[in-house]
């Protein structure tokens, strides 16, 4: 069942960036989170740097293609992203208004690895991330300072941080849950200092991505799991609870298709995908690097104990080889949902 929200809380797609946005609190209480198209690192026991990014992932409304979707994906609404085998990604939050993020796969905890809970806590661990101090996240949270890059694998073979959980794939998809801080401690620090956000340096090359071409060889479901290994900090949240507005969340249901669903669903040809490592050097593309010294940097989630990533279980470590061009487009009319200067409410049901 669709939840109703709260007046104060809404959720926005526009431009393939999600806005969540709690009026209620102040005008200024605002997320922008997107999905950023990357270079996967290979899965070979080093630690990389943060990859830069080639544009952000296109998102469409599930409502605009409800008689073309599974009925599980049209009850929990939300948005879809097309994703090819092998293919990596990294979410990008900016935001001036200090903010809580849960983030899960299959209803796994990125930050924590145990089952997702919808509401925030610390204890036994943080379960959230705090924005603007984290300004985008790589990979599941496994180890103190690196993380476990966001895969997308083929559901029911075991790869996905759901199925190695739980052995089933039931949930996927990405879950998102924003929380916003209250107005009356945005106030207080307000006085007590005055915090600029700079996102100048997060990359986005468009142009870069045209370099390498690959093309998914069939059509398999999508998950989540964990790749290569990223030099990434998860930031302590030294608040209390108390001074996060938790009565009502922003939240939002992202699911996976693949190439070949995604043609077949919305008739749209999929974004090409990000170029290989060796092109990636040979083009000089730099590397980043984001710590902040005077946060405390958590350590890795306790759930993700005898979780393993994709090398460690035989998968390829190179995305697939160039195959057929997928799905011919539906017939009849297509429903033009491309990126809009107008933002239009998201719907989502509980998770």
């Amino acid at each position: 069942m669709t939840e109703e929200r709260s007046p104060d809380t809404l959720v926005t797609l526009r431009r393939d960036t999600l806005e969540f946005r709690f009026p209620g609190v102040h005008p200024r209480a605002r997320v922008s989170i997107s999905f950023i198209r990357t270079l996967r690192v290979p899965d070979d026991g080093r630690k990389y740097p943060l990859p830069a990014g080639f544009g952000a992932f296109p998102l469409r409304h599930v409502e605009d293609f409800a008689d073309r979707l599974p009925a599980t994906i049209v009850e929990r609404g939300g948005v879809i992203l097309p994703m090819y085998q092998a293919e990596a990604l990294w979410m990008s939050f900016r935001t001036a208004w200090p903010s809580a993020i849960q983030v899960g796969t299959g209803k796994i905890c990125a930050v924590t690895g145990e089952a997702w809970r919808g509401k925030l806590a610390k204890k036994p661990e943080q379960n959230y991330l705090i924005a603007p101090q984290q300004p985008w996240l790589d990979g599941y949270a496994m180890d103190k300072g690196e993380v476990r890059q966001f895969v997308a694998m083929p559901l029911g073979r075991g790869y996905t941080v759901e199925e190695q959980k739980t052995g089933t794939a039931k949930w996927n998809g990405i879950q998102l849950q924003c929380f916003p801080l209250r107005r009356a401690q945005w106030e207080e620090e307000q006085r007590a200092r005055e915090e600029r956000v700079d996102f100048s340096q997060v990359l986005m090359l468009e142009d870069a991505a045209d370099a390498y071409s690959v093309r998914e060889p069939s059509a398999v479901p999508l998950g989540i799991a964990p790749g290569g290994t990223i030099e990434q900090e998860i930031y302590e949240d030294d608040r209390p609870l108390e001074h996060w507005d938790r009565a009502y969340p922003a939240r939002v249901y992202v699911h996976l298709l693949n190439s070949h669903d995604w043609m077949r669903v919305t008739g749209e040809t999929p974004p090409e995908t990000p170029i290989t490592i060796e092109a990636y050097r040979r083009a000089g593309i730099p590397w980043f690097d984001h710590y902040r010294d005077d946060l405390e940097s958590r350590p890795g989630g306790e759930g993700f104990e005898g979780v393993k990533s994709i090398g460690a279980m035989g998968a390829v470590e190179d995305p697939p080889a160039p195959g057929g061009e997928g799905a011919a487009p539906v017939s009849g009319p297509v429903i033009d949902t491309g990126p809009s200067s107008r933002p239009r409410r998201v719907r989502s049901a509980e998770f």
